[in-house]
């Protein structure tokens, strides 16, 4: 299915920072203020961004995430035959909750398994803001992160405690 060039395709910041896309070359300059946030881009100036690495790296680690997946399958994001996300699982804050608390460790680290770098760090902050610690999932998920979630909430104890 071709994509007309001027469809406006939106693009959603999935992680708590800002995110930029700059490509001189091309006088593009869009930012996303916050997580949630969606900015529309039209198709052939991203069909033609996603080749600047940060460009692509921000989309193929789903930290800005399309969620059109003939769009996705168009940018060669997601296999051709795919029916739903592959390559780039978003989890919702409800999923990730049911994911750190109530997923069986087998579960638990095949569905990891599966996420980006900066899903599973995301993961991993969810896991700290909402304190939760399963001592095995945390350290299924230090081993992979190199972040320690028990260690980060008893800083953020003891910085909460100073003020």
């Amino acid at each position: 299915m071709a994509i007309e060039p001027n469809t406006h395709i939106y693009l959603v910041n999935t992680i708590n920072s800002q995110v930029v896309i700059n490509v001189p070359s091309m006088s593009f300059y869009r930012l996303w203020e916050k997580k949630g946030a969606r900015k529309a881009i039209k198709f052939d100036i991203l069909e033609q961004i996603i080749y600047d690495p940060s460009v692509e790296y921000l989309l193929k680690q789903g930290i800005l995430y399309i969620e059109d997946m003939a769009v996705k399958k168009a940018l060669f994001l997601e296999p051709e035959d795919a029916e739903e996300p592959v390559n780039i699982i978003l989890l919702t804050e409800k999923e990730q909750e049911r994911l750190l608390k109530e997923a069986g460790m087998k579960e638990f680290r095949e569905k990891v398994a599966t996420l980006t770098s900066e899903q599973q760090e995301s993961l991993v902050h969810y896991a700290i803001n909402n304190e939760i610690i399963d001592l095995a999932k945390s350290d299924f998920l230090k081993a992979i992160t190199n972040r320690d979630i028990v260690k980060a909430i008893q800083l953020n104890r003891e910085e909460s405690k100073e003020e």
